[in-house]
């Protein structure tokens, strides 16, 4: 059985603190003992060697169990309340089981499969998860300690105030356990845990049964958000956090079952943890969230009134002060008046400037979700990245031409292009006889970046990464000339409805 601690209230990590000092206390004293038995005697015992060769990981992995292992993150972590660890987090004794399991030769391979068939009957909360690295060097110093202390002489050794309950490895000797301990620490190094988190995780393993499948395109930081959202849903009801991931991907498959396209965001189980869906997904797992939570989201959901209602605020306080300050000095009706007109562009810009400063100190960016292309872009994921610009003479268009070219050397994947959308200059006519030669060069160069950048000799795909898409001048009215329709924003709306398959 097992508790989750409230955070200062109970869980104190002082028994992580205890059996840091511990091991330090013995583990100095065998390098001491060991150092000493090699200046006198000359001679290295394997254990003796690999201690002192390989002290500085044991340092290296003191500074990381202190680092990593934040004194609320241990905190929140589930406690055992039966058998020798009482008190202890549950992770420990997990981590304990794996050492003893693998041997004390912690490899990859081995640490995936016996957390996994540990998970078979007893699934781990995300957190445990994340804390486990933390935990398998606190066993597998524990370990060493042990073995450390047991080839000191007899008269040397120091009683543990707070021996560690370690699962008996009858058939690894002392010396043996020092080479062991020392390659396991080695390997908790070089493994990449955030892999291991996400091969391991059933939270992971749930959220990938997305029906619109973006949950596993995204990059790791965007997948991290959504697990998060779903741990700390989970610390505020009394659902586990399989239960509320179960519980997301079942809302999607109702929301991508109403729109059968694929294309709506409400088949995409990010939509219940982060987004809008997340008030619905709260209702069916019967939380409530707090009256200024739930302020806050109204507001944020509404930025637009949030941004100006607190300017208008701001300013008529900042009037009122105003006004009080000159009606308590005996200004007249009319000087009051005076004073509120005067003053109100300066005042606004007052409360402008306070709002802008408060706002961004009130409230956390938020980052949007992004898919993870490190392996290149997928076909169904193809960009065009566009300059709008001005053809208005012939070093502009050269200068752009390079522009173009420059991004396309920063990231030449396939399924990413690059193009121009141009306008000529306004002018009284339709057609000037300058617009001439400006756009041919402008068509010459954007040919000559496809010969040297596109399709290979042979390569019949004929990849041409490079366009040009040029606009005609339309008379306008208003200006008395013609132009470019809307100009910049213009050309980037015509652009998108010409994705969008409008041929006009």
């Amino acid at each position: 059985m097992l508790t989750r601690s409230v955070i200062g209230l109970t869980g104190s990590p002082a028994w992580l603190d205890n059996r840091l000092n511990a091991q330090k206390r013995v583990l100095w004293k065998a390098y001491r003992h060991f150092a000493r038995q090699v200046e006198k005697e000359f001679i290295q015992s394997p254990a003796s060697e690999w201690l002192l060769d390989n002290f500085h990981i044991i340092q290296e992995a003191w500074r990381n169990i202190q680092e990593d292992m934040p004194v609320q993150f241990y905190r929140q972590l589930p406690k055992l309340n039966t058998s020798a660890l009482r008190g202890k987090p549950r992770i420990y004794k997990v981590a304990l089981e794996t050492i003893q399991a693998c041997q004390a030769e912690l490899k990859t391979d081995e640490l995936k499969e016996f957390i996994s068939t540990y998970q078979q009957s007893q699934i781990l909360d995300i957190g445990e998860l994340w804390a486990l690295p933390v935990m398998l060097r606190l066993g597998v110093l524990d370990y060493l300690t042990q073995a450390a202390g047991n080839l000191l002489e007899p008269q040397e050794r120091d009683k543990d105030p707070d021996p560690a309950a370690l699962p008996g490895l009858e058939t690894i000797s002392d010396e043996s356990m020092v080479a062991l301990s020392i390659q396991s620490l080695r390997n908790l190094d070089t493994q990449d845990w955030k892999d291991f988190f996400e091969q391991v995780s059933i939270v992971e393993q749930i959220l990938r049964q997305d029906p619109s499948a973006a949950y596993g395109l995204m990059d790791f930081e965007s997948r991290d958000r959504n697990r998060k959202a779903v741990e700390a849903l989970a610390e505020k009801i009394p659902y586990s956090e399989t239960e509320v991931a179960r519980e997301a991907v079942r809302l999607a498959q109702q929301g991508g079952m109403k729109n059968p396209s694929g294309a709506d965001h409400y088949g995409h189980v990010g939509y219940y943890l982060m987004d809008a869906g997340r008030a619905r997904l709260e209702a069916q797992l019967g939380f409530r969230p707090a009256a200024g939570d739930g302020l806050k989201r109204w507001l944020l959901n509404r930025p637009a009134l949030l941004y100006l209602g607190t300017i208008g605020i701001l300013t008529l306080l900042l009037l009122l002060l105003l006004m009080g300050y000159g009606y308590s000095t005996g200004a007249a009706t009319l000087q009051l008046c005076l004073i509120s007109v005067f003053s109100l562009i300066p005042v606004v810009t007052a409360a402008v400037t306070l709002t802008n400063w408060g706002l961004t100190r009130l409230i956390s960016p938020r980052v949007l979700p992004k898919l993870d292309f490190k392996d290149g872009i997928a076909a169904d994921c193809r960009t065009i990245v566009v300059i709008p610009a001005l053809l208005s003479d012939t070093d502009e268009i050269d200068a752009l031409l390079r522009q173009l070219e420059r991004h396309y050397l920063g990231n030449t994947d396939p399924c990413l292009f690059f193009a121009l959308l141009t306008d000529v200059a306004d002018a009284q006519e339709k057609e000037i006889p300058d617009d001439r030669e400006l756009i041919t060069r402008a068509i010459t160069g954007t040919e000559g970046l496809n010969q040297r950048y596109g399709a290979l000799p042979g390569d019949e795909t004929g990849h041409s990464p490079f366009f040009l898409f040029h606009r005609e001048r339309l008379w306008n009215p208003k200006e008395n000339k013609w132009m470019g329709w809307e100009r910049k924003r213009g050309k980037l709306d015509e652009f998108n409805r010409l994705l969008s398959g409008d041929e006009n």
